[in-house]
C-alpha cells in the first residue's frame, strides 16, 4: 500500500482562551448563588438564572459548531474510503468466503455420504432395523479423516449389538426393548423397566390387601345381621250363619248379648 495516499495535511486548529473567562464565569455565578432567595427577591433570583442560562445556552451552541467543524472533514474522508477501498475489499473477502464454504461442504458431503453408506451396509449385515445414520451423532469437519468417521460408525452400532444380546438374556426381554429402542441407552432402559416393574407390583400388593379387606368385612356383616323368624302365614277362616231362637229371662238375654259382643260374633237381632 502505497502511504502516500492518504496524507493529513493540516491538523484542526482551535484556538481558545477558555480560561481567560472562566474567572468571569465563576464570579458571576457566585455573585447570583449568593442571593437571598425571599419572596420580596424571588422575581431577581429568577431573572439571574434566565440571564445565566441564556449565557450557557450560547456557549453550547459555539461548542457544538467546533466540533462539526472538526468532524465533517472527517465524515466526508470516511464516506470516500467506504466507497472507494472498504466496500470493495468486503465485498471480495464474501465472495470467495462464499467459494470457500461451498468447496469445503462439497468434502464433507462426501465423507458423509461414504460414512452413511458403509452404516447402511453394516446395519443390514447385523439385522438391525431400528437404527438411524442420524442417531450416530456424527461432527463431520474437514479435519476428520473416512477411516476415523468408518471407526466410529463400526463402534456404534457393535455397541448396540452388545445391548441387543444383553437384553435377550433377560426375561422381561419385549418390554426392555420397547424401551430400549426410544433411546438406545441400555442403562436408562434397565432402570426404567425395572422400577416400572416396581410399580405395577406394588400396585397389585395394593389392589390384594384391599380386595381382602373387603372380603372380611363382608363376611363380619353376614355374622352379625340377625336372623329374623318366618312368619306364619296367616289363615283366613270361612264364616258360617246359624240360626237359632233363644228363650230365656230378659236378664240372661242381656248377658248373652254381652257374650257375644265381647266374642266379635257378628249377629243380627230381630
Amino acid at each position: 500500500m502505497d502511504s502516500n495516499l492518504i496524507i493529513i495535511e493540516q491538523l484542526p486548529i482551535i484556538k481558545e482562551k477558555l480560561s481567560e473567562v472562566k474567572s468571569n464565569i465563576e464570579i458571576k455565578t457566585q455573585e447570583v448563588m449568593s442571593l437571598a432567595c425571599t419572596n420580596e427577591t424571588i422575581q431577581v433570583v429568577k431573572k439571574k438564572r434566565a440571564e445565566l442560562n441564556k449565557e450557557f445556552k450560547d456557549w453550547e451552541e459555539k461548542r457544538k459548531e467546533v466540533k462539526k467543524a472538526i468532524i465533517s472533514p472527517y465524515e466526508e474522508f470516511e464516506k470516500a474510503y467506504k466507497e472507494c477501498i472498504s466496500d470493495i475489499y468486503k465485498q471480495a473477502d464474501k465472495a470467495l468466503s462464499n467459494k470457500i464454504n461451498d468447496t469445503e461442504q462439497v468434502v464433507k458431503d462426501e465423507k458423509e455420504a461414504e460414512a452413511r453408506e458403509y452404516f447402511e451396509e453394516l446395519k443390514t449385515s447385523e439385522n438391525i432395523d431400528f437404527i438411524c445414520f442420524e442417531n450416530i451423532g456424527l461432527n463431520i469437519t474437514l479435519s476428520v479423516s473416512k477411516k476415523k468417521l468408518k471407526e466410529l460408525v463400526t463402534g456404534f452400532v457393535g455397541k448396540i449389538k452388545e445391548d441387543i444380546a444383553l437384553i435377550q438374556t433377560m426375561s422381561n426381554k419385549e418390554e426392555l426393548f420397547v424401551e430400549y429402542k426410544k433411546h438406545l441407552d441400555i442403562t436408562k432402559a434397565i432402570a426404567t423397566v425395572t422400577e416400572r416393574q416396581r410399580l405395577i407390583e406394588e400396585e397389585k400388593n395394593k389392589i390384594a390387601k384391599q380386595s381382602k379387606i373387603q372380603e372380611q368385612q363382608q363376611v363380619v356383616t353376614v355374622e352379625e345381621k340377625p336372623i329374623k323368624p318366618l312368619e306364619k302365614p296367616v289363615e283366613i277362616e270361612t264364616e258360617y250363619a246359624l240360626k237359632f231362637k233363644v228363650i230365656a229371662t230378659k236378664s240372661k238375654l242381656i248377658k248373652l248379648k254381652e257374650f257375644l259382643d265381647k266374642g266379635e260374633y257378628k249377629y243380627e237381632q230381630q
